[in-house]
């Protein structure tokens, strides 16, 4: 993944010959398969299948993109070294804008392309910001939201995406109104890794509503989740109904919030998951032991 943004020149300079082309794409699409999936790689990927005039394959790794959470951090999902990414950070970000412009002016669905474009805006990168602010079409505003979630294809069932993107311009009222009217619980129940960091700012008012999500937090904690799933439900452990009601069903959440956080972002750190993240939690948390930057150099290395 890392040489095909980098060699952003040779990956983009497609072939007109069809043979040509299909041979081009075949070299790199063999190499992303052997890769993990998060944002970078489905992007290039997307990509490939422009190239070769698969549409569908491409507008199913788009969706995917979009449909992630978006605090799930970009640059850490994917995982490039931190001397690569300090060398070649311009022409990474160069690819990303490349790839991105690309897809704008290949794929048959705009606004899923330009949802494409307000999501890698949102991780608030100021130098791949610069690149992409181009690319932008429209300001996402609540009217706009409310009325892309009435659709059906881009509608409510992204609606943490247009919750996300209004998130900071609307009042607590607005959001609440919203979820409340658009949120499926659908969503929480087969997507929470996706749709749980919602109940950060909004709690549902039914019983029925808040049943889901406790169900949910315990289903990530008793099955030993990815370390974006603990973090997850860690930090709603903040909501005071739902710690009751934690506590109720798994005597673990009957301790102190502060001990289970320490608990799990130490444990985070010596698997090495995570590892700025569960460093900077526990210094949060006034919990400075010298080990634990002994363990954050190693996760560099």
């Amino acid at each position: 993944m890392t040489d095909i943004l980098i060699k952003s020149n040779d990956f983009f300079n497609v072939p007109t010959s069809e043979v040509k082309r299909i041979t081009h794409v075949e070299s790199y699409l063999k190499n992303l398969k052997k890769l993990p999936s998060n944002a970078l790689n489905d992007l290039l990927m997307a990509v490939i299948y422009l190239q070769v005039k698969n549409y569908a394959g491409a507008e199913e790794l788009i969706t995917k993109i979009v449909f992630r959470d978006p605090h799930y951090i970009f640059f850490q999902e994917c995982n490039l070294p931190k001397t690569i990414w300090a060398k070649e950070r311009s022409l990474i970000i160069g690819s990303i804008s490349i790839a991105l412009k690309y897809i704008r002016e290949n794929l048959s669905n705009p606004l899923l392309s330009q949802m494409l474009v307000q999501y890698f805006l949102a991780f608030n990168n100021e130098d791949l910001n610069k690149e992409l602010n181009a690319l932008k079409e429209y300001d996402i505003t609540l009217d706009l939201a409310l009325k892309e979630l009435k659709g059906v294809k881009e509608g409510k069932s992204f609606f943490h995406f247009w919750y996300f993107m209004v998130h900071d311009i609307t009042s607590e009222k607005e959001k609440f109104d919203m979820a409340e009217k658009y949120l499926d619980p659908f969503l929480i129940k087969n997507h929470f890794e996706n749709v749980g960091w919602i109940f950060n700012t909004y709690y549902p008012a039914k019983t029925e509503g808040r049943q889901i999500i406790t169900d949910q937090v315990l289903k990530i904690y008793n099955q030993k989740k990815t370390s974006h799933e603990t973090s997850l439900w860690l930090n709603l452990l903040s909501i005071e109904p739902l710690k009751r009601e934690l506590e109720k069903n798994q005597k673990d959440f009957e301790k102190p919030s502060f001990a289970l956080k320490r608990k799990q972002y130490q444990e985070m750190l010596g698997k090495r998951e995570a590892c700025a993240y569960a460093f900077y939690q526990l210094m949060l948390l006034q919990d400075e032991q010298k080990h634990y930057l002994d363990l954050l150099r190693s996760c560099s290395n």
